[in-house]
Order: structure tokens, then C-alpha cells, then sequence
């Protein structure tokens, strides 16, 4: 009889303490995301600026924007975390706690640090004729003979980083391991006698992924935009885009 009422103690406990497993799994801290959008004004009764991400999906901030922010059609970028425990009939979409928010043209991402890192880093590889730099930070790079790097940056010196963008995959964004992106970055030729023209542009696309030993490039390739587009005018456009996220054309001495 004291088996039994021993087992049967032993399977109270369990029944007893399981049940409280899901609720401690629901005391964890929801991630922070991060959701690029536009500030969409919903119509009275409501009179609510909720944020509509690229995809369609809605969220309603638990507060309200700040008054800067509370703009129809203003393209975001905010952070947060979705709060599930706040859902109730009235929500215009899931509830959403804003910890910050931004414009969109004047959001930096941390992968956006990363790479201009390594973008820099290729930069100073190209300028300083070092192969060792850039086999450090670039795998498709490892494979080059000194005499093939030579041949493939002759005649050309001072690069210099204008621009440069990653893109998300999906929304909303949680950082992982891989970061891909565009960059515009310019290049003088030298020992050249021509009177114009010796100043170039170049667009790259890349791809950078983590390993144990950090970041590296792991695909690098001239970037083509549509073919109908004005080469002069996109060059331009980026530029502008260049003033208004990081405040220079030049990124040179950007601090991120």
C-alpha cells in the first residue's frame, strides 16, 4: 500500500508541474523584429496611424507614432515586438510595441554596419595592391595568383565607396547569417593621357555570410540594372540616396 501511494504522489508532482510549462514559455520575451513599411492613417472611429508592412501584413502600435511619424504614406522602418498578449476586437492588425522607428531613407541596420566593414576593408585591398587583405575577407578571392590580381585592378586607383544598400529577404526581419546588398563605388584610372573621362562608376552586387572565423564576401559580381534604365540618372539617383542616408557621397570617413 505504500508502493502505491508513493507512485501515485510521484504522478501528482508530474501532472501538477507540466501543465505550468506553457505558461513559462509565454513569460519569454518576444524578439525584436524589424519591419519596413508605410504609415497608413485608419479612418475614424479608430483615428489610428498603424504601419503597413512591404507585404501587406498590419500592425497597430499599443502607442501611438510620435506626432513627427504620423504621416499617411511615409515610408519606416521601425523595430519592435509583437505583442499577441494585447489582441483584442478592436485591433486594426496585430498589436505591435514601436521601440523605434525611423525614416526610411535614414535607417541603418546592423547588417548595414557589416557590410560596410567589409566593403571598406575591399576598398582598402584594391588601393593599398594588398591580396592578402582581401583572400582575408573575400572566398571567391583565395583562388587568385598575385600576378592575376595585378592584371584585374591595373590601371586604376583611389577606389572609393559612394553608396551602398542591403536588402531584406523577408518582413518582418530578424538578423541571421547571411546579408546580401548593392554598392556604387568609383575609380580613377592611371597613367592615362586621356583629357576626360578617367573618373569611373561601378555598381557591385554581393553576398556575405558568417563563419567562424566572422564575415566574408562569399559572392561578389558587376551589378546590371534593367536595361532600359538611364546609367547616368541611376548613378545620380543613388548619390541623392547617398546624402540623405549617410550624409556624404563620400563614405570614406563614414562612422556608421
Amino acid at each position: 500500500m505504500k508502493y502505491f501511494s508513493r507512485i501515485l504522489a510521484i504522478v501528482m508532482l508530474v501532472l501538477s508541474v507540466y501543465p505550468s510549462l506553457p505558461a513559462a514559455a509565454a513569460d519569454q520575451p518576444a524578439p525584436i523584429i524589424r519591419i519596413k513599411g508605410k504609415v497608413w492613417y485608419v479612418s475614424p472611429p479608430m483615428d489610428l496611424y498603424g504601419i503597413m508592412s512591404e507585404d501587406g501584413k498590419k500592425f497597430h502600435p499599443i502607442r501611438k507614432l510620435p506626432r513627427d511619424f504620423q504621416k499617411d504614406g511615409m515610408e519606416v522602418v521601425v523595430e519592435g515586438k509583437i505583442r499577441d498578449d494585447l489582441v483584442g476586437a478592436r485591433m486594426w492588425g496585430q498589436p505591435f510595441e514601436v521601440v523605434k522607428i525611423t525614416r526610411a531613407e535614414q535607417y541603418i541596420a546592423p547588417e548595414d554596419r557589416e557590410a560596410f566593414r567589409l566593403l571598406q576593408l575591399r576598398m582598402g585591398a584594391f588601393n593599398n595592391k594588398d591580396l592578402g587583405q582581401l583572400q582575408s575577407i573575400d572566398t571567391m578571392a583565395r583562388g587568385l595568383s598575385p600576378e592575376q590580381f595585378t592584371a584585374w585592378i591595373a590601371g586604376f586607383d583611389k577606389f572609393t565607396l559612394r553608396y551602398f544598400e542591403t536588402t531584406a529577404a523577408a518582413n518582418p526581419v530578424i538578423m541571421d547569417s547571411t546579408i546580401s546588398g548593392t554598392c556604387l563605388f568609383s575609380r580613377e584610372r592611371v597613367n592615362s593621357v586621356a583629357l576626360s573621362g578617367n573618373f569611373q562608376y561601378a555598381l557591385m552586387k554581393f553576398t556575405m555570410k558568417k563563419s567562424p572565423e566572422g564575415w566574408k564576401f562569399t559572392e561578389t559580381g558587376n551589378y546590371v540594372p534593367d536595361t532600359d534604365v538611364d546609367m547616368d540618372q541611376y548613378v545620380a539617383d543613388l548619390l541623392e540616396k547617398a546624402k540623405q542616408k549617410y550624409g556624404s557621397t563620400d563614405l570614406t570617413g563614414w562612422k556608421g
